[in-house]
């Protein structure tokens, strides 16, 4: 896809749409994005957790971090999954979309950053509610929503994949429940990956969201350091490689 004006108006025009949506739905969607995290923060990390330590770091600093992760994870697979499948298949619009015409590069990619921003919106007033509410401070700022940024971006592209997969909404929701939900248990946000069975790890450790919560607890935190450096790259040639499958497979659906 060459980024030109026309492509760049495209992929504007579907931004647009999908965050005019958001905008109509955005204070119900933060409730429900940072209500469960929320929850699992005050009974984790401030009950159960209150006397555990992870290293020299207590369980609430060790865990939180992770959580604003699995926000962004969650809302940007969602957003973008159900909202792309919404219009597929209830609202038949993606015939329209071609007719503009749109290339379907630009119309994954207009879906793509909608769900990213998103994200990025729930994910930015949890790690809010963190900082007022229990004084958590994110070290390394930049850093951190960097590593929110492109997780949200590959998820998002998920999101497409997954979405351009199935046909019907039960499997979506099938997909969402057995497989994206069950990566926050599985990926260090509330157990360091090594405490999991030594024949998972090293799968678990090819994933994404591990890197990316690895990543963000590496000391000290800077590009300078070539492992957080190493994982950023790595979640970035996943999120483009990603995005080139998701966009194969919705031109294979839609223009078929």
């Amino acid at each position: 896809m060459v980024l030109n004006m026309r492509t760049l108006k495209s992929v504007a025009a579907i931004l647009r749409r999908e965050m005019h949506k958001y905008l109509k739905i955005i204070y119900l969607d933060a409730f429900k994005s940072i209500f469960e995290p929320l929850f699992f923060v005050l009974v984790f990390g401030l009950g159960l957790g209150r006397n555990v330590n992870i290293g020299e770091t207590s369980y609430f600093e060790f865990m939180a971090p992770g959580v604003v992760f699995m926000v962004a994870v969650t809302c940007s697979y969602a957003r973008t999954s159900f909202g792309l499948f919404n219009d597929k298949e209830y609202d038949k619009i993606m015939n329209s979309f071609l007719v503009g015409p749109l290339k379907p590069s630009e119309i994954v990619l207009g879906y793509i950053l909608a769900g990213t921003i998103q994200a990025l919106i729930c994910s930015g007033c949890f790690m809010l509610i963190l900082h007022f509410a229990f004084g958590l401070d994110f070290k390394s700022t930049s850093i951190f929503v960097l590593f929110l940024i492109i997780i949200s971006i590959f998820f998002s592209c998920i999101g497409v994949i997954l979405c351009m997969s199935v046909n019907d909404a039960h499997s979506l929701l099938l997909i969402t429940n057995f497989l994206i939900n069950p990566l926050s248990f599985l990926c260090g946000v509330f157990i360091p990956t090594d405490y999991l069975p030594t024949w998972v790890q090293p799968a678990v450790g090819l994933i994404p969201l591990t890197k990316a919560i690895q990543g963000i607890r590496m000391t000290p935190l800077s590009l300078n350091n070539p492992d957080v450096a190493l994982s950023l790259i790595y979640i970035a040639v996943a999120g483009v490689v990603s995005f080139m499958i998701g966009t194969y497979i919705f031109r294979k659906k839609v223009l078929t």
